[in-house]
Parts: structure tokens; C-alpha cells; sequence
């Protein structure tokens, strides 16, 4: 489907035209590790990438050699180590957290996801996943959750916004000051263009 490539290009156009060299986390499962660092070294070889696994020792080794100095522009793990070594993950400031496979967040409670809400810092966040819109609402809401929590706050509003056209009224649910504030949009009274602007329709990701 292209998502690596795709999350490659996005570092890309985020260092040679932004001038934003990270740090970037990228989370994958540990089996695609090596496709990701053989991707990274076809299309982006110049990067500095730090492929984050290994015994504990050679984690160690790697903080204090190739992390202390905070040169690096993307460090590259799976979940597993997002949760085993988050004392030290944790203490810096991401620029952006991509995610692959993740609807593994769908489950709001989950002991990922609740790590990755709670003490992982990043201006921005991207979530890739191929079934993101094929699962309940609920489910939904927790994708959405996690890439803008200030404007998908609550399951329940999440649910009033879907439900609203099939209560057979006209009108749609009418927002708070609170709520209009959080959506940036002229339309912003319907459930879809919430919804839109989150989404790449064209490839199976989840972004902001």
C-alpha cells in the first residue's frame, strides 16, 4: 500500500522544505523493521535514522552514543519498546509520532495506547492504517481520539454527531461555543466534515 514510502516522503518534505529535522518517532511492528531501515536508506540514505532494538545493553549503548546529543531525525521501534522503555522515550520532544498498523489503538484502554496518550510528547501525530472506517464507532472515535483529542474529546458527542441524521429530525446536533472553537471549518455542523479533514481518502492513513 505504499504507507513506509509514503511516511518517508513526509520526512522528506518536512526537513527540505520545512526545515523540521526532527526528532521524529516512527512505530512499526517489530517484524517490518528492516523494510523500514531498507526503505529509508533507498529513498532517504542522507537522514539520520536510529533503528531502536536490541538487548538491553545495546539499547543503553545507543542512548548513550547516538541519542545523547539528540542529532538523530528519526528513531525507528516497535511497541514493545515504546512500553519497555518509555523512562527513557519519553524524555524527549517529539516533532511527530507516526504509528503503523494503527487501529492497534482502536481500544481506547489498552495498555499502548494508554502509555502513548499519556506520556509520549510530539507536536504532531499520524496514524497509518488500512481499516480505519470499517470497524464500530466507538473504535473510530479512539483513532480519532488520539490524533485530536481536543475536538473527538468524548465517545458519547462522537456518537451524537453520527446518530443525529437517523433521529429522524432535520436539524443536526448543535455544537457548543467549546465545540465550534475546536473545528476549524465553515461546515463544521456535520458529522463528515469533521470527519474529513483527518483523513487521506486516498490512502490508508489517519493524519494530522
Amino acid at each position: 500500500l505504499g504507507k513506509t514510502i509514503q511516511s518517508i516522503s513526509l520526512f522528506a518534505y518536512l526537513m527540505e522544505k520545512k526545515g523540521n529535522y526532527g526528532p521524529h518517532l516512527a512505530l512499526c511492528p517489530k517484524a517490518v523493521l528492516s523494510n523500514w531501515m531498507v526503505e529509508f536508506g533507498r529513498w532517504l540514505p542522507n537522514v539520520n535514522v536510529i533503528l531502536y532494538d536490541g538487548k538491553p545493553e545495546e539499547r543503553r549503548a545507543l542512548r548513550e552514543d547516538r541519542m545523547a546529543a539528540q542529532t538523530f531525525n528519526v528513531l525507528l521501534t516497535h511497541y514493545d519498546m515504546i512500553m519497555r522503555d518509555k523512562k527513557f522515550l519519553t524524555k524527549y520532544q517529539w516533532e511527530y509520532i507516526i504509528i503503523d498498523e494503527g487501529h492497534r489503538l482502536k481500544n481506547k484502554d489498552s495498555k499502548l495506547s494508554e502509555i502513548l496518550r499519556g506520556v509520549y510528547q510530539s507536536r504532531n501525530r499520524l496514524l497509518l492504517t488500512g481499516t480505519p472506517i470499517q470497524n464500530n464507532l466507538k473504535e473510530l472515535w479512539s483513532l480519532l481520539n488520539f490524533v485530536l483529542p481536543k475536538v473527538f474529546d468524548t465517545s458519547d458527542s462522537f456518537d451524537d454527531w453520527f446518530s443525529a441524521p437517523f433521529k429522524g429530525s432535520q436539524e443536526d446536533i448543535a455544537l457548543s461555543e467549546e465545540e465550534e472553537a475546536r473545528v476549524d471549518s465553515t461546515d463544521s455542523t456535520t458529522s463528515g466534515s469533521r470527519v474529513r479533514p483527518v483523513f487521506s481518502w486516498n490512502s490508508p492513513q489517519l493524519v494530522y
